[in-house]
């Protein structure tokens, strides 16, 4: 910090020996030096020329410093919320830096930062422990947590790289032998592996796709009553007329109807416009897109006041959240995207200064 701010006041007084107190002020301030420069205009002296105009830049500055500060504290304790704390502690400390007397948010940091160090600690026990007992799917969940905790430690991503290393091989060798298995009619095989896939990797649209493929034929020849199941199945899953766009709409299709069993509507929401933005002929999306939004229209006025109120109180990321549901309702909302892309912007300044401050 020392540092940091010993080269911004070099900056400011490259202006020339000559410069004023304010301009120099006014040069920490294009800096991006708002602490620094709030002060540089309080040290003008009271009977300096530039007196009335540093307390007039003072004033409205000022305005500026709290309202970034508390934006910082807003992101911090939201990320905080979201057990994202390696996040939320860079974002206290940018404000902080601002700030350096504000002694509650100190103390809260450095009660993160243990919190922090002792979960990370866990998490990366647990991950190598699963990983060296060879428990590819624990490896990958503790793997996922600490990358949601401390998404910028060196060591513990190049640590994360290894297990996800192994993984994508296992993923890879489970994913061919199901495609065999399925060319071949041992449909049991087939959705094993595929479900070995799934277990390592959720999000896997490749594997959830044929496992939403074979699911489907199944129910038919159900229906058909037909004899034997995996026979028929086999003869209607060709792998070479299935394209991969309609692997990953049904796998994103099954994503969002998890998702809505679960009561978690808007990630529903999100996997339905996802399999129709890979294949438009997806009905049951489409029909079950239509639905959802139908079913959640009328909180529409409550989620865009909410937006309004979160962006009042500087709450940026809430904000945002509540104007992406409302979009995701109804994407034609015009007043919600117009509000949710000025949140945007002002969150992309945050995050450079974060990014220039961490």
């Amino acid at each position: 910090m020392r540092t940091r701010v010993v080269a911004i006041w070099l900056g400011a007084l490259a202006l020339g020996g000559c410069a004023s107190p304010l301009d120099r002020a006014e040069a920490l301030y294009r800096q991006g030096a708002l602490h620094e420069a709030v002060e540089a205009w309080r040290a003008v002296p009271s009977d300096h020329r530039d007196r009335a105009r540093a307390e007039e830049r003072l004033a409205l500055v000022q305005g500026e410093l709290e309202r970034m500060l508390k934006r910082f504290e807003k992101q911090a304790a939201f990320f905080e919320a979201n057990g994202q704390l390696g996040e939320a502690i860079l974002y206290y400390r940018l404000a902080l830096k601002m700030d350096p007397g504000r002694d509650a948010t100190l103390e809260h940091v450095q009660a993160l930062v243990r919190e922090l160090e002792v979960r990370k600690a866990a998490e990366r026990e647990r991950m190598l422990r699963a990983l060296g007992g060879g428990d590819l799917a624990e490896a990958s969940t503790a793997a996922s947590e600490l990358q949601r905790l401390t998404p910028y430690d060196p060591a513990i991503q190049i640590e994360v790289r290894q297990v996800r290393h192994a993984i994508g091989a296992e993923v890879l060798s489970n994913l061919e032998v199901g495609k065999r298995s399925l060319q071949r009619g041992d449909l049991d095989q087939a959705r094993e592996r595929f479900e070995v896939v799934m277990g390592l990797d959720p999000s896997h649209e490749e594997a959830g796709g044929w496992i939403g493929f074979i699911e489907e034929e199944q129910r038919k020849a159900q229906r058909r009553r037909s004899r034997p199941v995996d026979r028929i199945v086999a003869r209607s899953l060709k792998l070479d007329e299935v394209s991969p766009r309609e692997i990953s709409a049904e796998s994103h299709y099954r994503r969002g109807r998890k998702a809505e069993l679960a009561e978690r509507k808007f990630e529903a929401l999100r996997q339905y416009e996802r399999a129709l933005r890979e294949s438009a002929h997806h009905l049951k999306a489409r029909s079950a897109l239509a639905r959802l939004r139908r079913e959640l229209m009328p909180r529409i006025p409550t989620l865009y006041a909410e937006g309004k109120r979160y962006f009042n109180d500087e709450d940026l990321q809430n904000a945002l959240r509540s104007w992406e549901h409302v979009l995701l309702i109804q994407p034609d909302h015009a007043q919600a995207a117009e509000n949710l892309q000025r949140a945007q912007r002002i969150l992309s300044r945050l995050e450079e200064l974060q990014q220039g401050g961490s």
